[in-house]
């Protein structure tokens, strides 16, 4: 789904043994404002979820955190997963966040990519 500001989003929804989630958010433009705004956008996806998985904070805070605390900055790719006290659920939960910077030749120069993995083992 394309944005009105360019941005374009894509959500996958799968049920197996466990309930997965993936949201990509691919920015038009790269810099703290969109990168912030794309986790706006996730995080009401998020929200939207009817699988007992709430996160106790706005994502954009828990990732700022992490990356602050890893040292983590947009000038480079990075993946991690989020932390689990971040989120309440009746279930196992993983969640991970990663930034990519994409080739300079692409139309998005950068993408954030959010998994939700609840159930399972």
């Amino acid at each position: 789904m394309r944005l009105d500001n360019g941005d374009f989003v894509y959500i996958e929804q799968k049920y197996c043994s466990m309930y997965n989630l993936t949201v990509v958010y691919r920015l038009t433009e790269l810099n703290e404002s969109s990168f912030s705004r794309g986790l706006d956008v996730i995080h009401r996806i998020i929200e939207s979820v009817d699988q007992g998985y709430h996160l106790k904070s706005p994502l954009k805070d828990i990732v700022n955190m992490t990356m602050n605390q890893r040292g983590l900055t947009l000038n480079e790719s990075f993946e991690y997963g989020l932390p689990l006290q971040a989120a309440r659920s009746s279930d196992n939960v993983e969640h991970t966040i990663s930034f990519v910077r994409l080739a300079e030749s692409n139309d998005f120069p950068a993408e954030i990519q959010f998994y939700l993995g609840i159930g399972g083992l």
